[in-house]
Parts: C-alpha cells; sequence; structure tokens
C-alpha cells in the first residue's frame, strides 16, 4: 500500500547519513536508474521534514552536483533536480543558477541534460513564490536556444508562462509583467524576440491550452494556473501586454516585425472581445511611428466582414459599461482602417505593391474571382497614376526588386502598359534592371523585372528577346531568365539559352523549378526540351533533381509524351545512385518522380528493348548501392524490376549478394521490409518467383539461404486481430530444404528480435508460438530442437516483457 511504502521510505531516508543521501542521488556507485527513480521517490515525501533536509545538503555550495557542463553524468543530475525541485523549488533554482553562471555557453547544454532542465524549470515557475527565479533562468536558456525542432524547449516554455489563461504558473497578472518588463529592458535582439513571443502570448484572448505536469509536486495539492478574480483583473493584464507589445511594434527591427505582425493577428479577437479603446489607442500609436501596418489592416477587415454585426449586437452593453464605448464601432473600425491607409504615392506602392493584404480591400465581403478583379484593377489604376510621375516610379524601384513583393508581378505588366508613347520602353527596361542588379544577391526579387517584360511582349517582342540574350550572359540577371520565359511564355529558343547559361555556371538550375507547375513547358516540342535535359542529367544532383520533376510534369496526363524521352529515363536509372552519393540531402526530393518515371518504363514489357535496356541499367545501378540512402531511392521499383524482368535483374543481384557479405546489409533493407503492427510485409524479394529464388538458394548454400531467411517475413501477417496466422510459405519450404543449417536458423533468430512495435511487448512474442508449433514434428531434427528451444525462450521473453510492463506500469502509478 502506498501508505505503507511512503513510511517506509520516510524512514529509510532518515536513517541515512547525509554522506548516504550524497551516494544515492549523486554518486557513482548508485546505477542511473536508482539516482532517478531514488529522486521521483523523495519528491512524494516533499510534505516531510526529511525531504527539504536532503534538498538543502545535496544542493549545497561544493556538494555533489556542485558543477554543470552539460554533458556526461551531469544529465542524470539535471534529471534529478527535476524532481527536487518539486520539494524545494527554491534551492533548487539557486544551485540551477549557481551552474549556469559556470557555464559559458549554454548553448552547449544539450540533449537530455537541457531537457530535464527545462523541465525543473517549469516546476520552479509554476510556483507563484519562485515563479521569478524559474522564469529569469527559462529566459536564459531560451536565449541560447538548440531545440528549435520542438514546441516545449525552453521559449515554448517561457512563452507558456503569460496567456491569460492556462499559463504554465500560478503567479498573478502583477508578478507576469514585472518579469516581461525586466526582460523587455535588452539590447540582447533574440532576448527582444521571445519577450515578444510572450508578449503575444499574453495578449491572445481565445484557444487557450498547455502541456499538463509541471502544476504536480510531489504529494502536496496540485497547483493551478492562475485565473483572474475578476473580469477587470484579467482585462488590465491583457491590456497591460497588449501595450508593451505595442512599444515594440514601433520599432524598426526584427522584433517590431514581430509585433507587428503578432499584434496585428490579435486585433480582431480584441476588439471581439472589448478591447476597442485600447485597439484604437495602439494602432494610431504604431502607424504615428511606422507610417503603416499591413496586418493591422487586414485583421481589422477581417472583424468587419465576419464579426462586426454579431458582436454589436451582442456585446455591445458589456462595452458600453466598460468603457462608455460608442455604439457604432463598425464606424470606428472602418475610420481606423482610413487611417492605416497611406496617402502619399510612394506609402502606397508599398501597401499595394509590396505588402497587399491578401483579403484588399479590407472589411468589404468578397467572393475570391471577384476580390482578385478589384486588387488587380487597383495595381492597374495605380500603375497608371506611377507611369505619369517618373522620378517617384525611379524612387520605388529599389523597394520593388528587394525582398518578397506581393503584387510586383502584375504591377509591372501594368507599368507596360501605361508608358506613354513619348517614354522608351526600353529605357525603362533599363532602369528595372538596374535597380535588380544593384540589390544584394540573396534579396533579389524579379517579379516586377519578370512582369514589365510580360507586358512588353506583344508589342515590344525584339526587346524582350534582346533581353533574354543578354540575361543569359549576366551573372546578375541569369537566375530570372526561367521565371521571365514562363511569365512571357515560354519558345523553343529560350532552351537553348537557358542550356548555355547553364554551361556556363551563370544560371542555378533550381531556377528551372518555376517550370515545373501550370503546363510551362507544354507548348514546347519534345525534341527541343530533351536538349535540356540532356544537360541536366549529367550536370548535378540538384540538375537531376529539377530534371525529375520537368520531365514528369512534362508528360502530366499524357504519358505518352515519355516516349520521347527514352533515352533520358534510362539514363535516370544509370546515374540516380551516383547524383544520391554526391548529395543526398537534394536527391531525396525526387523520390516520387524517379519512381512513376521508371515504372512507366519497366511496365512496357519485357518485349519493349528501352524496357529491357532500362531494367539493366537499374539493376547495374543496384548493384553498386553502398548505403541505406541510396538504397532507399532504388525500393520503390525493386519489385516491377523483379517481378517482371526476372531474367535481366535477378542473375546480377544474386552475385552481386553472395559475392560481397559486407554489401549483404544493404540489399536486405532493399528487398525486405522491416516487421511492423502496423502494416502488412511485401518484400520485394517475394516478387521473385519461387522456383528462381530457390535455385539461386540451392547454387549459393552458404550464403542464399541465411540471405533470404533474414529478408522474408516469418510470418503471414503480423497484425494482432488477424483470425488466422501462419509461417510464410516461403520460410516453410526454407525450414524444409535448408533447416539443418546453423545460419538459416540463426537468420530467424534475428528477424524476429528486430521489429518495431508499440503497445505490451508479450503480444509481439505471442505471435509466433502457435505458427512455430507446427515445426514440433518437422522431419528435420535440427529444426525440431530450435523449435523447442525458440518457443522456451519466447515464454521467457513474454514472461520478462510483462514483468517489465508491470514494473513500469507500478512505477508510473507511483
Amino acid at each position: 500500500p502506498r501508505s505503507v511504502a511512503m513510511k517506509l521510505a520516510e524512514r529509510q531516508w532518515k536513517e541515512w547519513s547525509p554522506n548516504k543521501w550524497d551516494d544515492v542521488l549523486a554518486g557513482d556507485t548508485a546505477s542511473l536508474r536508482l539516482r532517478t527513480t531514488a529522486a521521483r521517490q523523495l519528491a512524494l515525501l516533499n510534505t516531510t521534514p526529511i525531504s527539504e533536509e536532503v534538498v538543502t545538503h545535496v544542493c549545497r555550495p561544493g556538494g555533489p552536483f556542485d558543477s554543470f557542463e552539460g554533458g556526461g553524468p551531469e544529465a542524470v543530475h539535471a534529471e534529478v533536480l527535476s524532481s527536487l525541485a518539486e520539494i524545494d523549488s527554491e534551492v533548487v533554482a539557486t544551485w540551477i543558477e549557481r551552474c549556469l553562471d559556470d557555464v559559458g555557453d549554454l548553448s552547449e547544454i544539450q540533449g537530455g541534460a537541457r531537457r530535464h532542465l527545462v523541465w525543473a524549470l517549469e516546476k520552479i515557475a509554476f510556483h507563484p513564490e519562485t515563479f521569478e527565479d524559474g522564469a529569469r533562468l527559462l529566459l536564459r536558456l531560451a536565449v541560447a536556444e538548440n531545440e528549435r525542432s520542438i514546441s516545449n524547449n525552453a521559449t515554448g516554455q517561457f512563452k507558456a508562462l503569460f496567456p491569460v489563461h492556462q499559463g504554465n504558473t500560478a503567479a498573478d497578472g502583477n508578478a507576469r509583467l514585472s518579469i516581461l518588463d525586466e526582460a523587455a529592458e535588452t539590447d540582447d535582439p533574440i532576448q527582444r524576440s521571445i519577450v515578444v513571443k510572450a508578449l503575444i502570448s499574453g495578449s491572445t484572448t481565445d484557444h487557450f491550452s498547455r502541456f499538463v505536469g509541471a502544476e504536480i509536486h510531489g504529494s502536496r495539492p496540485t497547483l493551478k494556473s492562475w485565473h483572474p478574480a475578476t473580469k477587470k483583473d484579467g482585462a488590465d493584464y491583457i491590456e497591460g501586454c497588449v501595450i508593451h507589445l505595442a512599444r515594440f511594434a514601433e520599432r524598426d527591427d526584427k522584433s517590431g516585425v514581430a509585433a507587428r505582425a503578432g499584434l496585428g493577428g490579435q486585433l480582431r479577437s480584441l476588439i471581439s472581445t472589448g478591447f476597442f479603446d485600447t485597439v484604437e489607442k495602439v494602432v494610431r500609436q504604431v502607424i504615428n511611428k511606422t507610417g503603416r501596418w499591413t496586418e493591422a489592416m487586414e485583421n481589422l477587415g477581417h472583424f468587419l466582414e465576419y464579426d462586426a454585426a454579431s458582436v454589436e449586437k451582442q456585446l455591445e452593453p458589456l462595452w458600453n459599461d466598460a468603457s462608455g464605448m460608442d455604439r457604432n464601432v463598425t464606424a470606428r473600425v472602418r475610420a481606423l482602417i482610413a487611417e492605416l491607409n497611406p496617402k502619399d504615392l510612394e506609402s502606397r506602392v508599398r501597401l499595394l505593391v509590396t505588402e497587399m493584404p491578401w483579403h484588399f480591400p479590407c472589411g468589404e465581403k468578397l467572393d475570391f474571382e471577384a476580390r482578385g478583379r478589384r486588387q488587380e484593377n487597383t495595381i492597374h489604376a495605380l500603375a497608371a497614376e506611377v507611369a505619369k510621375q517618373p522620378d517617384v516610379f525611379k524612387r520605388v524601384l529599389p523597394q520593388l526588386s528587394r525582398g518578397r513583393q506581393r503584387m510586383a508581378h502584375i504591377f509591372g505588366e501594368a507599368v507596360a502598359d501605361s508608358i506613354g508613347p513619348g517614354d522608351s520602353s526600353a529605357d525603362w527596361l533599363e532602369r528595372i534592371a538596374l535597380a535588380v542588379t544593384e540589390t544584394p544577391e540573396n534579396e533579389r526579387d524579379f517579379d516586377l523585372l519578370s512582369g514589365y517584360i510580360t507586358g512588353l511582349a506583344e508589342h515590344h517582342p525584339n526587346i524582350v528577346e534582346a533581353f533574354k540574350q543578354r540575361a543569359a550572359r549576366s551573372p546578375q540577371l541569369a537566375p530570372a531568365l526561367p521565371l521571365i520565359c514562363r511569365r512571357a511564355g515560354i519558345k523553343p529558343s529560350d532552351i537553348g539559352l537557358v542550356v548555355g547559361s547553364i554551361q556556363t555556371g551563370l544560371l542555378p538550375v533550381w531556377c528551372l523549378r518555376q517550370w515545373i507547375l501550370g503546363g510551362a513547358l507544354a507548348e514546347v516540342p519534345a525534341s527541343k526540351v530533351a536538349t535540356l535535359f540532356d544537360t541536366m542529367l549529367d550536370h548535378s544532383a540538384e540538375a537531376f533533381t529539377v530534371a525529375m520533376e520537368l520531365m514528369w510534369m512534362y508528360a502530366h496526363g499524357t504519358p505518352e509524351r515519355l516516349d520521347g524521352f527514352r533515352p533520358h529515363i534510362r539514363k535516370a536509372a544509370e546515374n540516380v545512385v551516383q547524383w544520391s552519393r554526391s548529395q543526398s540531402e537534394v536527391i531525396a526530393d525526387y523520390d516520387f518522380n524517379f519512381e512513376n518515371l521508371m515504372k512507366w518504363m519497366l511496365e512496357k514489357g519485357r518485349q519493349d528493348p528501352d524496357a529491357r535496356a532500362t531494367a539493366l541499367a537499374l539493376a547495374t545501378t543496384l548493384v553498386n548501392v553502398v548505403d541505406w540512402n541510396e538504397g532507399r531511392i532504388m525500393k520503390p521499383v525493386v519489385s516491377t524490376l523483379l517481378s517482371d524482368f526476372p531474367e535481366i535483374a535477378w542473375p546480377l543481384i544474386g552475385q552481386a549478394i553472395v559475392s560481397d557479405q559486407s554489401q549483404a546489409w544493404c540489399f536486405e533493407y532493399v528487398l525486405g521490409d522491416s516487421i511492423s503492427f502496423m502494416e502488412e510485409q511485401n518484400p520485394a524479394i517475394l516478387s521473385l518467383p519461387d522456383e528462381t529464388l530457390f535455385a539461386w538458394c540451392h547454387a549459393h548454400p552458404d550464403q542464399a539461404p541465411a540471405f533470404i531467411a533474414a529478408t522474408v517475413p516469418i510470418l503471414t501477417t503480423y497484425r494482432i486481430d488477424a483470425p488466422v496466422r501462419s509461417l510464410h510459405p516461403v520460410v516453410v519450404r526454407l525450414f524444409d530444404e535448408f533447416g539443418d543449417r546453423d545460419d538459416v536458423r540463426q537468420a530467424f533468430v534475428c528477424k524476429m528480435e528486430n521489429f518495431s512495435w508499440i503497445g505490451p511487448l508479450s503480444n509481439y512474442y505471442d505471435l509466433y508460438r502457435e505458427p512455430l508449433r507446427t515445426l514440433h514434428d518437422h522431419p528435420k531434427w535440427q529444426v525440431r530442437r530450435w523449435t523447442k528451444t525458440m518457443l522456451r525462450h519466447l515464454d521467457a521473453r513474454i514472461e520478462s516483457t510483462r514483468n517489465k510492463d508491470e514494473e513500469r506500469d507500478a512505477e508510473w502509478d507511483i
């Protein structure tokens, strides 16, 4: 009984000396599991004086936990301290602060050590008396974040302290705002960005959730997240976060951009929950400082479209009581949107071309097509206005050629249509091109340039063709060539320009992804496109990847067009491993397209000479596979290869397997399937006719039978709910013909122990018992003896796993 167990544990801790406490919780003589389990047990005694005595002792300066470098046993120290934080969070916080002070670079604290430190600090911050200590320390780890791929990292857990509801702390709003005030006073841009995230979290008025666990502190009553005692307390806290966030939104740096995006996205819900006076205040405050706020304009528009009528009807009495708000909320929001609309031409260009809200015109209910027409008409009107003021156009060109541009392509086309007869289209093209080339390479945007050229294409084709020729030879403009060609319409002559630019190294091949979608190449003859693939398949891993995508999309809906690329498909089969070996992270992108192209060719059948040649190329390539990644790329096509072309593929593959045992493991992956409870096993090796498979085994008895035993599934199904389960027919035949070989039987054992599973392991091992019993009377005595041994082994494994499951459940229950 738990009550008895806890009394016995309390007595034991009292009987142990302080030196023994050190040894149990941090000594080298204690196992890692013993230390962490003892700490969890001690946490359950946190209502007793002995637990606090132990924590104070082991966390003393000069004690066993007095150093931390982030690796080795320190990971265990952190896990132990995470439990001790449930006893005396103040003492543990002091220890963590002292040890972090001794670490030069907190990003070097990684893995388990960091995880348990974050969990310890969550518990410390949850307690209202140590909230500030925990929050400060979480922030320090967040500034040196190295767990960016997980949401409950130090950054995420710091942010989770601040929602008005379901925050990860019992500390009230005043304590939270005090910490945010303190954290905001920094010159560190990383810390500023984290504080902005926390303020956005504190400004949220809906959709609350949190990870549970940090509120549980041993045997004490579970702590509860702060819940405002009155509506005013909650409103004051949210308003405080909004005002703090607005100060960041005034800044002209990354934290200001993040604050404007975050706060702008909250305005709709803030108005809907009664904070309109605050919204008016911060909107005017920010635009007076920055001159624009696109996110605010869009969010206010969403309020008018979706919320205004119901909010005025349902919440107007509450608002009037709380703040004396004007009854005409809709009019006030429209007035704010009008203030957000810039008045001077240059600012309007930035808003409408660079940053146009997706729901522009904001606040009007329009369907998708009507909204799109309004946006295009607005841009055309703006372009006509700009074309009449060349000085303004010159000033905005650098802005329109840098970074992401929302409507620059349409604007460029419209400008080309709006230039008067006295102006030179070629001169304006030169000005736009100069603005692009003068922009830093990593910030260039080609939308305005490509749009302008698209606008010139119909009436000034000579200017356009001359510019393409120039771009193909320009290091600065070559990356724009595929986009220009796609938007102006790809011509057969463009293929030669692109090929030449690739061969000279001026055009990065990834830019040709512009031609993948929208049927960009559809009107170009296959003979011309083939010259592009000739270059790309031999150029680089990245070019190979793009070529696979372009080839498959060129034939999308009309697969017969692939007939023009038969030599290229064969070349792809020959080159795939070469390029995957040189740049595997790029090649991973084309698995789907490569598989489709190869299957299309192989499905032509063995009577087709190109299909036979491709099958031979794939088999030759496959036998040169040396690692898992290369095998992964080939794996999807191997079943088709073996089933349709066994006489071509298997002599090469089979010989490679028996010739090099060090490489056989890779073929086990390519030809086999791992055991999983989630899906049936259908390995490629079973695509071979049985007679071919066993003829190979008899030809190479020292290698082949054991390889097959390691590759084929032992059972017909691994699904728990299957009504019938038996040994796979190939396995039965292996026992019949090669069951007297030790290596075959051992391969089966290894196969059984190499699996993925969810749920009790005893269920997995139990799958084998009935099927193996069918071997009790096998003609080969070696199989009979092995069967008896394996059944005893399975019984032992089932018993062992059940015991472990029960121990784990009991440990979790404690």
